[in-house]
């Protein structure tokens, strides 16, 4: 089952709510009628702000698949393969530009209302949207800071290159935060439980941002070891592929070939035949990886998928799992640790 419920599709783009979002939503409930539109509001923002990236993705003819709302922020699911470096510049910064756009025109509603409490909404829109894009800004993963700089290196670089740098000023960012809050919060003329505040949300902030870091220093890690392994090497043959659907034909083949993934064609991409509870045939999209690709690469493809179809030349030649990738992932890099161990 779905971690997120789908309510919307906006431009061609499946709009979700992560079922965290939903609950967030009705904990706010509970601040005030003006507090919950607030939220709301907000969120709105930030699903302009994922809009943005989407769109910008789209015009670049590069597949977005979903977007899905979380109480952390949005994420725009877009199909990673093949992704030139300064169309990836483009991407990631449509997002902070769209914030700090939405932030301006609520500042000049806020210059034209009323004093009282609608001037007070649209200046809390204003600021929470400037603070969305300046952050986002920031050079320190997962913000889009951080995919920014590292198109710009990656541009006059390679990649490896503009991932390491960007990994290491992203850490060298969140430790210059840490010790600037930390003294800030010990210069402020203000309450214990002020400070406590401050150092506590803020280190929260961090925590995430450092594991964030830490976690796509694991993925560069794992290309390193893996750079001369292509998913060609880990498909598994139990498939086959079914031109036309129908129970009687389904229950055929699974008596003759016996246990194989049952793929069905079509023109938009390639389905698993699923048999659901309900005893009705289901088809899932599944996702199609060219036979060249990195298998860690393979592995953020199908983070959404689970499962995907393996193609040369667009002729399908293997099915790879998420599971099996994690497995063999899991293996190699013991066996690599082994290995260099051994040679010191």
């Amino acid at each position: 089952m779905s971690d997120s419920i789908k309510i919307a599709r906006l431009f061609g783009i499946d709009i979700e709510l992560h079922w965290t979002f939903i609950l967030l939503l009705l904990i706010v409930a509970f601040g005030g009628l003006l507090f919950f539109i607030l939220i709301l509001s907000l969120f709105i923002c930030v699903l302009l702000h994922e809009l943005a990236h989407s769109i910008t993705s789209k015009r670049n003819k590069i597949k977005v698949n979903k977007i899905v709302l979380l109480p952390i922020g949005g994420i725009s699911v877009i199909d990673t393969i093949n992704i030139k470096p300064r169309v990836s510049f483009k991407i990631a910064l449509a997002g902070p530009l769209a914030s700090i756009v939405l932030g301006l025109f609520f500042g000049l509603i806020t210059l034209i209302t009323p004093k009282g409490i609608v001037t007070y909404f649209f200046q809390s829109l204003f600021i929470l949207n400037i603070l969305l894009g300046i952050f986002n800004l920031l050079p320190a993963y997962p913000m889009d800071g951080s995919r920014i700089l590292k198109s710009y290196l990656e541009e006059k670089s390679n990649e490896e290159y503009a991932t390491r740098k960007t990994i290491r000023i992203s850490k060298m960012l969140i430790y210059g935060i840490g010790v600037f809050t930390i003294i800030y919060a010990i210069l402020i003329n203000t309450s214990l439980d002020n400070k406590t505040f401050i150092i506590f949300y803020d280190f929260i902030i961090l925590f995430f941002l450092y594991g964030a870091t830490k976690s796509e220093e694991e993925l560069l890690n794992l290309k390193k070891i893996t750079k001369n392994i292509s998913i060609e090497r880990l498909v598994s043959k139990n498939f086959i592929i079914v031109k036309k659907i129908s129970l009687e034909r389904l229950y055929k083949i699974l008596v003759r070939y016996g246990p194989h993934y049952y793929i069905i064609k079509r023109d938009h991409g390639y389905k698993i035949i699923l048999i659901a509870r309900n005893n009705n045939i289901e088809l899932k999209p599944i996702k199609e990886i060219p036979y060249n690709r990195g298998v860690v690469d393979t592995l953020i493809d199908l983070s959404d998928y689970g499962i995907g179809i393996v193609t040369k030349g667009h002729k399908p030649i293997g099915i790879v799992t998420a599971q099996h990738i994690e497995t063999f992932l899991s293996l190699h890099e013991m066996r690599y640790k082994r290995k260099f161990i051994n040679n010191r």
